[in-house]
């Protein structure tokens, strides 16, 4: 048996070790609470399966003699399977896509409350579990922003959500980022650093005088600081397609891409000021919304 350097270490072990198969705990009855039906069990059963083997290999690594035998308390082991763990993140990020989307189309702010808050702690148990607790503190700690636009003629509670939701993606899609280009290994995490300079967006449906594309939407892009050749990625609810830049009486050079029917990505040949907003003006053959906006670093 070790000898351990005080009582207090010896109970620091046990806690730790009592607090990992917690969050285990936590996150079974997390997926399990919204079962309602076969259906709904059918649907969680794969999720139920992944997580009882994790909690078992755990279980039969962390519940043996450790705190007798080590003189450290054990510590959370990150996910060591990088591609695993980018699957997880993209997954949360299209689980917020659809929970912002589902208010978009039944502006029920009980509903987006809810779905928001299961969202948001599986997304915080993952992250502490698999990259430590500063990326759930930074998940947690994410901030809408007045100018990042907000669904009109919807609720205004749950609109907030929804930004906030929307808040919360950007900062998995920046772990993401991060991830993809760190050499990522259980002893090296990587370090991720908030953007400097934020962006802001609003968007506004208006008159089409196109006969093909009779909807039209203008978004306006602004920032804090200036920007040299930024990149973005506009993400729509519904097909939709890029029509132009303006930036009143200066001229724009840019490009654009559409990566699917729904999204585009444009990138700037210039410097993009806080003094001179960007609008895009956007075209579609049905209605469609402007869901998010990105910078792609």
């Amino acid at each position: 048996m070790g000898v351990y350097r005080s009582r207090e270490a010896l109970y620091d072990c046990r806690r730790a070790n009592v607090s990992n198969a917690l969050f285990q705990l936590r996150s079974l009855r997390t997926i399990l609470e919204p079962v309602k039906s076969i259906e709904d069990a059918a649907n969680k059963k794969q999720a139920v399966i992944e997580l009882l083997n994790s909690y078992y290999q755990f279980s039969k690594d962390s519940f043996s003699n450790r705190c007798e035998s080590s003189s450290a308390p054990p510590q959370a082991r990150p996910m060591t399977n990088t591609n695993h763990l980018l699957d997880q993140l993209a997954d949360f990020i299209e689980e917020g896509a659809n929970i912002r989307k589902t208010f978009i189309d039944t502006d029920d702010a009980d509903l987006i409350s809810k779905q928001a808050s299961d969202w948001d702690n599986r997304v915080q148990l993952s992250l502490e579990q698999h990259l430590g607790k500063s990326y759930a503190v930074q998940f947690r700690n994410a901030q809408a922003n007045a100018w990042m636009g907000m669904p009109s003629d919807h609720n205004l509670r749950g609109g907030t959500v929804w930004q906030l939701v929307g808040a919360k993606m950007a900062v998995l899609s920046a772990i993401i980022d991060q991830l993809r280009s760190s050499s990522f290994t259980g002893s090296n995490l990587p370090k991720i650093v908030p953007p400097r300079n934020l962006i802001h967006w609003s968007s506004q449906l208006v008159p089409s005088d196109n006969a093909a594309l009779p909807y039209r939407i203008l978004l306006t892009i602004q920032t804090d600081e200036t920007i040299e050749n930024p990149n973005f990625r506009i993400v729509c609810d519904a097909p939709c397609n890029f029509d132009s830049f303006d930036m009143g009486v200066i001229a724009v050079y840019g490009t654009s891409r559409p990566a699917s029917d729904r999204v585009i990505e444009i990138g700037l040949r210039q410097s993009f000021t806080p003094r001179t907003p960007l609008t895009i003006v956007l075209l579609g053959t049905t209605m469609f919304r402007v869901e998010a906006v990105e910078r792609i670093y």
